[in-house]
C-alpha cells in the first residue's frame, strides 16, 4: 500500500533528488576545478534537507498514516545523519575521490540515501 503525500512534499523530494544526483556526480568525478560547485551543492542539499524534514513532520496527507510518517522520519534521519557526518569529516578542501577513507565515507552515505529512496519508492505515491 502506498501513501499519499502533499504536492509540496513530492516537489521537495524531487528537488532533493536532483541536487543529490548532481552532488554525487561531481563528487565521483573528483575534479578539483569543480570544488566551488561542490560547496554550492552541499549547501543547497543541506537547505533542502531542512525543508524535506519539516515537510515530513507537517505533511497532512502523510500524517493520516502515522506509522508511515514515523518510518519516513526514521529513514530520512539516518540519511541526514550520514550526510552531515560525511560533510563534517570531509570538508570540500579534503574531499578527494582517490582517498580510500573519503570513498568509504561517501559509499556509506550513498547507502543511506539508497535506503531512503527505496523506502520512498516502496511506500509513497509520488505521482
Amino acid at each position: 500500500m502506498t501513501v499519499q503525500t502533499s504536492p509540496a512534499l513530492r516537489e521537495a523530494l524531487r528537488v532533493y533528488s536532483d541536487i543529490e544526483r548532481n552532488l554525487v556526480g561531481i563528487g565521483k568525478a573528483g575534479d578539483p576545478s569543480r570544488r566551488l560547485e561542490l560547496v554550492r551543492l552541499r549547501r543547497k542539499l543541506a537547505e533542502q534537507t531542512g525543508t524535506v524534514g519539516t515537510l515530513i513532520e507537517q505533511d497532512a496527507e502523510l500524517a493520516k498514516t502515522p506509522d508511515k510518517q514515523q518510518e519516513m522520519q526514521r529513514v530520512f534521519s539516518a540519511f541526514r545523519y550520514a550526510f552531515g557526518h560525511h560533510q563534517a569529516k570531509w570538508p570540500v578542501v579534503c574531499a578527494d575521490a582517490e582517498v580510500a577513507e573519503y570513498v568509504a565515507s561517501a559509499r556509506e552515505t550513498y547507502g543511506k540515501a539508497d535506503l531512503f529512496w527505496a523506502w520512498c519508492a516502496d511506500n509513497l505515491d509520488l505521482h
